[in-house]
């Protein structure tokens, strides 16, 4: 019995579990089973980003940006106004802390807010593009599945209605668009 071609575009057997994988499911070795749109396993959330929990990890890590940066700014203002205004009051609190966490804190934040930007800046690129991490890999600019314009590409995964795109919220579809993109040529 000859081999198929790996493709990602045709039903094909996965070698590692053995079972039907569909076009563009992926096997993880961390989890042990084909994932649809797999995008990538995440040690954050201990799962794998796919076609069902992609807008998920995309909020995750808008709202772990809005926090970090609340975290760095209210730690900031906390400072000046400890040192700003010597009150007894203040003076007990801030003596309270190290000063090295009070000076640490802004900076650990404000680090992790410009990493996972960047990294939710790379995903908005692969959603607009309509192509996952592994995609962009293995087919590179040769991706048959960026027929699609950029804002129908985005509200495949993260819905058609823009005002609950960063809301955790189950995406509101377009069923026409979504099963339109998940068509393969």
């Amino acid at each position: 019995m000859s081999k198929a071609p790996r493709s990602f575009k045709n039903f094909r057997i996965c070698d590692k579990c053995n079972d039907l994988k569909p076009p563009r499911a992926h096997h993880c070795s961390v989890c042990q089973k084909c994932v649809m749109r797999m995008d990538h396993h995440c040690p954050w959330t201990g799962n794998c980003i796919g076609l069902k929990n992609h807008k998920y990890f995309i909020c995750f890590c808008f709202w772990t940006i809005v926090a970090c940066t609340h975290v760095a700014i209210s730690s900031f203002l906390m400072n000046s106004n400890c040192t700003l205004w010597p009150k007894i009051e203040n003076i007990r609190f801030s003596n309270s802390f190290s000063p090295l966490n009070t000076q640490l804190v802004p900076l650990l934040s404000m680090s992790v807010s410009f990493g996972v930007t960047v990294l939710l800046i790379m995903h908005l690129l692969f959603l607009r593009n309509n192509e996952t991490t592994i995609e962009s890999v293995s087919l590179g600019p040769n991706n048959p599945f960026r027929k699609l314009n950029k804002d129908e590409n985005i509200s495949q995964i993260l819905g058609s209605d823009k005002r609950f795109w960063f809301i955790p919220t189950a995406p509101n579809r377009d069923d026409s668009n979504y099963l339109n993109g998940l068509q393969y040529p």
